[in-house]
C-alpha cells in the first residue's frame, strides 16, 4: 500500500506511455503546422492541378472576405499587456526592494531603472490608442483577394473616418522574413527584408472613407507568403502613413501574395 504510483508501474507500462503520449504529440503537431499552413494559403501540393487564388485564401476569414483589417486594435492591446506584465515583474520587484532593509542598493537602483523602462511601452500605447480612436479601423482591400508575383499587386487602402491631410500618402510594401537561431538564453530572433516596394498617392480629391488607391509592380522572385523552404515565416506586409496635426495616420496590413505557377 505504500508503494509509490511510479513503482507500481511495470516497465512496459511505462514504454507503453512514452510511445503512446509520443505518437499523440507527434499528430497534435502536424496537424497545428498543417492548420498554419492552411491559413497562410499554402495548400497540399498537386500536380495535375494549379490552386486558384480563392482556394489560397479560404483558410483565412480576413483574406476571403476581400477586406483585410489592419493591425492597429491588436497593436494597443499588445502593448498595454506588454507594458502591464513589465510593472507586475520589474515594478512590483521595485518596490518591495524598497521595504526590504538587507536589499542592496545596487539592487534597488537596477530595478528601478527597469521599473522605468516600462514606460517606454506605455508611450507607444498610448500613441496606438490615441491613433486607433482618432481614425478608428482601416481596411485593405485587394484587387483580386490577393497579390501575384511577377504581376501588378492593386487594390485601395478604405478608413473608418475621413484622413485629412495635405500631403501624399505613403505606401510601402515588404516581404519580411523571421526567424530565429540559437537556443535557450542564446535564442535571438532575426528580421529580414526580401523585397520591398513604395509609392506615394496624392491627396487631392481623394476621399479615405471610399478608398486610397495604390498600384505597385511584384518581381516574380521574392517568397510568397507561408513559403515552406523559408528559414522561418514568410509574411507580405502592406504599410500606410500620412502626415496629420496631431497624431499622425498610419496602419499596417498582412496581404497575401502568391505566386501561380
Amino acid at each position: 500500500m505504500n508503494q509509490s504510483f511510479e513503482q507500481s508501474l511495470s516497465i512496459e507500462q511505462i514504454i507503453v506511455a512514452f510511445v503512446a503520449l509520443s505518437v499523440i504529440s507527434f499528430f497534435i503537431r502536424k496537424w497545428i503546422r498543417k492548420r498554419r499552413l492552411f491559413r497562410e494559403g499554402q495548400l497540399p501540393h498537386d500536380p495535375n492541378k494549379i490552386p486558384t487564388i480563392e482556394e489560397r485564401v479560404r483558410g483565412n476569414r480576413s483574406w476571403a472576405s476581400g477586406e483585410i483589417q489592419s493591425k492597429g486594435l491588436n497593436m494597443v492591446i499588445i502593448l498595454w499587456l506588454a507594458a502591464a506584465v513589465w510593472f507586475l515583474t520589474f515594478g512590483v520587484s521595485f518596490v518591495n526592494s524598497l521595504s526590504n532593509q538587507s536589499a542592496p542598493l545596487g539592487q534597488k537602483i537596477a530595478l528601478g531603472i527597469l521599473s522605468l523602462g516600462g514606460l517606454i511601452f506605455v508611450y507607444f500605447a498610448i500613441r496606438f490608442t490615441a491613433r486607433h480612436l482618432r481614425y478608428g479601423k482601416s481596411w485593405c482591400l485587394l484587387d483580386g483577394k490577393a497579390g501575384i508575383l511577377g504581376k501588378q499587386i492593386s487594390g485601395k487602402i478604405r478608413t473608418e473616418k475621413e484622413i485629412e491631410t495635405s500631403s501624399d500618402f505613403q505606401i510601402l510594401l515588404q516581404c519580411i522574413e523571421t526567424y530565429s537561431s540559437g537556443s535557450g538564453k542564446n535564442r535571438t530572433t532575426h528580421t529580414s527584408v526580401k523585397f520591398q516596394a513604395t509609392c506615394s498617392v496624392p491627396s487631392a480629391g481623394i476621399s479615405s472613407k471610399a478608398g486610397i488607391p495604390f498600384s505597385m509592380l511584384l518581381p516574380p522572385f521574392p517568397p510568397e507568403t507561408g513559403y515552406q523552404l523559408a528559414r522561418g515565416s514568410i509574411n507580405w506586409q502592406l504599410k500606410i502613413d500620412a502626415p496629420v496635426n496631431g497624431v499622425d495616420y498610419s496602419a499596417m496590413f498582412i496581404v497575401p501574395v502568391f505566386k501561380l505557377e
